[in-house]
């Protein structure tokens, strides 16, 4: 028994430090394999499924594109609506929710006790706002895809947030466009999901009614922010120079620490990561004794990491990290953004750099709540997460986004209310 807690200790401590180290070392190359080559730009829908696991009055639509000629190039759009008579009468608006770093859009599918209707998407929809989500070309790989073999990983190399992901989340942008006609959605999300809406919303400032920034920065003026992340802008720069293109093994001493125990999952979790972005940046807040957490639910918590993606593209690590380095690439255009922006701040994770991103656009309507005792996954791991975040993006949308929304579509069935969109663009 003590061997085995000693060896447990000792893989927490491990993770601990290769957290803080991450940006800055190679973990993998793609040995053997040549870099993907292909730069056809056509976007075809490969697949559209229904979710047989959200049922009446809601409905689920998972639909399959793929980039060019290579299937390795595919995400998945998904689509949450109510479904009824006068569906398309009642639809109030739309948002666009991105998922957090190794997230995809499960993560607002995260329910309590496998009822799906307590999820963040389907609270939204039930609230009759059509919920598009993106899940990135790194969902549903195995457990070490890379290293292993089973997924060719070399095409990693251009899936940066310019060459990839913000092109991916502009086909959404669109495809809403096309199902909505008169509207525009909302954007954004928690962690990596509010800095890629950032990104969308700067490359195309008019076309979204509200940005949705829950603990998230892009940009920061302070120093000490400024300074760390230039180191390890650098390291991400360097091993995707030395052919480095993916990170698989973060998420999986993840998955594999966090079921061990609360305690030793609070290692990690509950340990600050100035790796991830800022400083002092914790993802969950301890209790005194650090045997469990003081807000979060280690069950939820569970339920998050089970469903992280395997393996992460560097591009996408370094996009992030250089941004806050002072890059400008995906922020250079935010003064032209004058929408409502929602900003949940958690005290103990981005919540206090937030100001930073926030000002560079010229939004009259900034909505803020701040949660200073909280980490960065508080808000949503507390059994009380309905408080901190679906009631207040709830009335967000509501107040300040999509006001007494009115849609005047004379055919208001629940058939005119599914998207279907063409089979290629």
């Amino acid at each position: 028994m003590k061997k085995q807690k000693k060896h447990q200790m000792r893989v927490v401590r491990i993770l601990v430090v290769l957290t803080c180290l991450l940006p800055v070392i190679g973990l993998a190359t793609a040995v053997g394999q040549e870099p993907n080559e292909n730069s056809e730009n056509t976007l075809r829908v490969i697949s559209r499924t229904t979710d047989p696991s959200v049922t009446s009055p809601l409905r689920k639509i998972d639909t399959v594109i793929q980039v060019g000629s290579d299937a390795r190039n595919r995400f998945t759009m998904h689509r949450v609506y109510k479904m009824g008579q006068h569906a398309r009468r009642d639809h109030r608006g739309s948002i666009i929710l991105l998922p957090p770093l190794l997230g995809n859009f499960g993560t607002y599918m995260l329910n309590e006790n496998g009822d799906v209707t307590q999820s963040l998407a389907a609270k939204l929809a039930l609230a009759n706002y059509t919920v598009y989500g993106y899940s990135p070309r790194t969902t549903g790989l195995p457990p070490n895809p890379c290293s292993t073999g089973a997924f060719d990983c070399s095409v990693m190399r251009d899936w940066s947030w310019s060459q990839a992901v913000l092109p991916d989340i502009d086909y959404i942008r669109r495809s809403v466009a096309r199902d909505y006609p008169h509207e525009k959605p909302a954007i954004g999300g928690l962690s990596r999901g509010g800095m890629l809406g950032v990104a969308a919303v700067n490359a195309h400032p008019t076309a979204y009614s509200g940005l949705l920034l829950w603990d998230a920065i892009l940009y920061s003026a302070d120093p000490t922010v400024v300074a760390f992340n230039t180191v390890t802008c650098a390291g991400h720069t360097a091993n995707l120079a030395a052919g480095n293109y993916f990170n698989e093994f973060l998420p999986a001493l993840v998955k594999r620490v966090t079921p061990i125990s609360e305690a030793a999952s609070i290692q990690f979790f509950g340990n600050p990561a100035p790796g991830l972005g800022t400083p002092t940046f914790i993802q969950l807040v301890p209790n005194n004794t650090r045997t469990a957490y003081e807000f979060a639910s280690y069950a939820r918590l569970l339920d998050f990491v089970a469903g992280l993606n395997n393996v992460e593209a560097v591009a996408g690590l370094r996009d992030s990290s250089c941004s806050f380095a002072g890059d400008r690439t995906f922020t250079s255009n935010l003064e032209n953004f004058t929408g409502p922006i929602f900003a949940i701040k958690q005290g103990r994770g981005f919540g206090t750099y937030m100001g930073d991103t926030i000002n560079l656009t010229r939004s009259r309507n900034v909505r803020v709540q701040d949660n200073p005792a909280f980490g960065h996954l508080d808000a949503y791991m507390t059994p009380n997460h309905a408080t901190y975040i679906e009631g207040p993006i709830l009335d967000w949308l509501d107040s300040d986004v999509f006001p007494d929304n009115e849609n005047d579509e004379d055919d208001d069935s629940d058939e005119n209310n599914e998207a279907v969109g063409p089979e290629e663009l």
